[in-house]
């Protein structure tokens, strides 16, 4: 029986070992009690968020807060950005949650709007959700559709 050529050094091992190395995954959970420990982190993230914009607008920095804000909008997920319109709203920050609320419906999908005002709903933040759908409904599709010019399907 003829022996087998050797591996060159970059390839050594990556056939034994590979199914063998995955990425960690987070335990299940049921879905009613959620994660605990994702839902403080996003609690926190949305709060940071409010206490960022907070400090920019005292600082007389407008262009900076309505940048927190798109950016936000942009990399959020639809929960996030529903925990920090609800956190905005309760701690009286009016002009903001208006702002985003605005932003992030005429710059997200239809889809992701729905979801966030979904969770809004949920929150008993009906006032926000309707705003967010409005907003929504007055730039129909997803920014990316409108920049190519694609009409609604309404």
């Amino acid at each position: 029986m003829k022996a087998a050529p050797p591996l060159p050094a970059s390839e050594a091992g990556t056939k034994k070992f590979s199914t063998a190395v995955r990425p960690a995954t987070l335990l299940p959970v049921p879905r009613r009690q959620g994660d605990r420990q994702q839902s403080r982190n996003r609690a926190l993230e949305a709060r940071n968020v409010g206490r960022r914009a907070e400090e920019l607008l005292r600082d007389g920095r407008p262009d900076s807060t309505l940048a927190l804000l798109r950016y936000t909008a942009e990399a959020y997920t639809p929960l996030e950005v529903a925990l920090l319109v609800t956190l905005l709203r309760a701690q009286g920050q009016d002009e903001l949650t208006d702002n985003l609320v605005h932003i992030y419906a005429r710059d997200r999908n239809d889809h992701e709007v729905v979801c966030t005002a979904l969770v809004l709903h949920e929150r008993e933040a009906v006032a926000d959700a309707e705003a967010l759908l409005r907003m929504a409904a007055a730039h129909p599709g997803s920014s990316l559709s409108r920049a190519r010019g694609a009409e609604p399907s309404i």
